[in-house]
């Protein structure tokens, strides 16, 4: 990181570090995307085949990233922390339920944190 100011960096999970070579092409989930060097090149692509569109269960699309440079992927992104953490809290009229709706609830509730906190709203 450059430039004046201070930086707060939360990689969650196992952090794994890429050196990729000119031209060296790395997809993955968006999400597990943490940081890179300004020389690796950054993009989005939709992932092809029909069978991917039906059973595609991480999605239809990967970040692309290309070398040279450097890349820090986190294992556990902050919506995966959330549902993971969702199934060990009580869940309607039952004690430790197992997630489901509150999984999603506790998911959007962090993502509405975070984003509050960034937008400068309480």
């Amino acid at each position: 990181m450059t430039g004046p100011g201070t930086v707060f960096l939360d990689l969650s999970g196992e952090v794994v570090h890429k050196t990729l070579a000119p031209g060296e092409r790395l997809l993955v989930h968006a999400g597990h995307v943490g940081v890179h060097t300004p020389g690796v090149s950054f993009d989005i692509q939709m992932v092809p085949g029909f069978r991917n569109i039906l059973f595609g269960g991480e999605g239809l699309f990967l970040a692309s990233l290309t070398g040279p440079g450097e890349v820090f992927l986190q294992s556990m992104p902050i919506m995966n922390l959330a549902e993971a953490l969702a199934h060990y809290l009580p869940n309607g009229d039952r004690e430790g339920g197992s997630g489901g709706a509150g999984a999603a609830a506790v998911g959007a509730g962090v993502l509405g944190a975070i984003l509050g906190g960034v937008l400068g709203e309480d």
